[in-house]
C-alpha cells in the first residue's frame, strides 16, 4: 500500500513540474520499463527482475524482447550496443532455460 501512494505521490509531482514546463507528461509504466532496462543493463539476472517488478506471466518478457522497439531512438542511442546485444544473449538464454516459445513472446497477437 505505502509503494502505491508513494507511486502516486511521485507521479503528481513529476505531472505538476512538466505541466509547468509545457511538457507532455510520461505515464507511470515509462518508468517500469525504463527500470527493467537499467536492472537488466546492470546484470540483474531476469528471474530476479521479474520477482522484484512482481511479475507472474510472461507479459515482462514482451518487453525485454522488442527492447529496441521500445526505448525511443534517442535514448536507445544513449546504451553501448555491446551492452544490448549482451542482453539479448541474456533474454535469449532466459527464454531458452524456461522453455519458452518464441510464438508466446508475438505481441502480433
Amino acid at each position: 500500500m505505502y509503494l502505491m501512494s508513494f507511486s502516486a505521490h511521485f507521479l503528481n509531482l513529476v505531472s505538476g513540474i512538466w505541466k509547468e514546463s509545457s511538457l507532455d507528461a510520461v505515464a507511470g509504466h515509462s518508468f517500469r520499463i525504463g527500470g527493467v532496462v537499467m536492472l537488466l543493463l546492470a546484470g540483474v539476472p531476469p528471474e530476479v527482475v521479474a520477482a522484484t517488478g512482481g511479475w507472474t506471466s510472461l507479459a515482462f518478457l514482451l518487453y525485454w524482447c522488442r527492447l529496441e522497439e521500445i526505448i525511443p531512438l534517442c535514448t536507445s542511442n544513449a546504451y553501448n550496443r555491446t551492452q544490448i546485444s549482451s542482453l539479448a544473449n541474456i533474454l535469449e538464454q532466459f527464454r531458452i532455460r524456461n522453455n519458452i516459445s518464441r510464438a508466446a513472446l508475438s505481441a502480433d497477437d
